[in-house]
């Protein structure tokens, strides 16, 4: 399907709910998500946003990303970042190792917006 290009404001005014993080900060936590947006400006591409309907958050990531209305300790992102790169760098040699991986990587993710959303 593909992100659709929106604006920063467009997003503001649909989304109450909102995590801004920097570029490459939650890489191996969205690994396996795909962004619905993207923004961008005349320098470029700003942002990829990820929507998470069951918590009606969104996340923007990127060098511009879109303000945020959530604020969160930057300890708890790495604590559960590490925790997603090694899962997603551990050696696997079984067939279905991706689809492993994909999953305890979506649990961490999930335990990461409870925490982020409570």
């Amino acid at each position: 399907m593909g992100k659709a290009k929106v604006t920063a404001k467009w997003i503001r005014e649909n989304y109450s709910k909102r995590l801004s993080v920097g570029y490459c900060a939650v890489q191996f936590l969205l690994r396996y998500e795909e962004p619905v947006y993207y923004t961008c400006g005349s320098s470029g591409w700003y942002s990829d946003n990820y929507y998470f309907p069951e918590y009606n958050l969104l996340i923007s990531t990127g060098y511009n990303p879109v303000s945020g209305t959530i604020k969160t300790d930057c300890n708890l992102i790495d604590k559960y970042e590490k925790q997603a790169r090694a899962v997603i760098e551990s050696p696997c040699s079984d067939f279905n190792s991706r689809e492993r991986k994909a999953f305890s990587v979506s649990q961490l993710l999930d335990k990461f917006l409870q925490e982020v959303t409570k």
